[in-house]
């Protein structure tokens, strides 16, 4: 019964199968003849050509472990965030960078591709022995398929949590940043690093007013003596030449904020303010 079953259906299933092929190999021939005589799929292909979009992972997690429940509660996930962008920050600009390109690069496609039109026209069709309404379905087809899907944006979880020894007691809290989140809070640690290097080279720079001839000065002045002790190089003692008002704080290298210092008496100071 099963052979004759077989029998009567092989027949039936070769011609589904022939009507199945034939549709798709219409379809594609049809496909072809649309990209072959579509100016705007033409415009498309050739925007395409000429934007760059990055491939790069999307997704993101960071962890901090905490020693007590106390540094969990404390800690902001955010401030926590910022802290350890600036400690990576090659590794965050990189992500940052290649968001950021693709973002951009993604408004001008935009624009460019909304822009393009179709230029069929009764006529053209007529001389492709199709119909406008059919040559117009298909190019919106295939001008879609052909479309570029960049990464638009990307996904930073940070987790922090907390384990007690017997790991009876576990806490976490957790803080996700899409790309509209992450980016305020990479320029302001960009900004911050900014503001640290260049507070770091005023700092050397005024530093570096304190000429050999200069240091002479102060010491011939300050009876090589130190301001605060009274010690002298032949008590044992090296001889500084302290900013009364710390560089760090603002302080500049001018004879009137300048004294000698012993060694012992410097460091006890450090960058404090009198």
């Amino acid at each position: 019964m099963n052979n004759l079953y077989l029998i009567i259906l092989a027949p039936i299933i070769l011609i589904i199968l022939s009507i199945i092929i034939n549709i798709v190999l219409r379809i594609k021939n049809y496909q072809k003849l649309v990209l072959t005589n579509s100016d705007r799929i033409k415009q498309l292909l050739l925007i395409n050509e000429n934007t760059v979009f990055l491939n790069f992972q999307a997704n993101y997690n960071l962890y901090q472990k905490c020693s007590t429940k106390k540094q969990l509660n404390k800690l902001v996930l955010k401030k926590y965030f910022l802290q350890t962008i600036e400690q990576q920050f090659d590794y965050f600009s990189n992500i940052y960078n290649q968001i950021t390109n693709n973002v951009n690069n993604y408004k001008v496609y935009v624009q460019k591709i909304n822009e393009l039109s179709s230029t069929a026209t009764e006529l053209s069709c007529a001389l492709l022995k199709t119909s406008l309404k059919k040559f117009l379905y298909y190019e919106n087809k295939l001008f879609n398929k052909n479309l570029l899907t960049p990464i638009l944006d990307i996904s930073i979880t940070i987790t922090a949590s907390y384990s007690s020894p017997s790991r009876k007691n576990q806490s976490s809290k957790t803080a996700k940043y899409d790309y509209s989140a992450f980016a305020p809070i990479f320029e302001e640690a960009k900004n911050l690093i900014e503001k640290k290097k260049s507070r770091k080279y005023k700092i050397k720079k005024e530093r570096a007013k304190l000429t050999d001839s200069l240091r002479y000065d102060i010491l011939k002045r300050d009876g090589f003596r130190c301001q605060i002790c009274g010690a002298t190089a032949d008590d044992g003692v090296k001889l500084h030449i302290d900013h009364i008002l710390p560089v760090s704080k603002g302080g500049l290298t001018v004879t009137n904020n300048l004294r000698v210092l012993c060694d012992k008496c410097n460091l006890g100071k450090s960058d404090k303010i009198e």
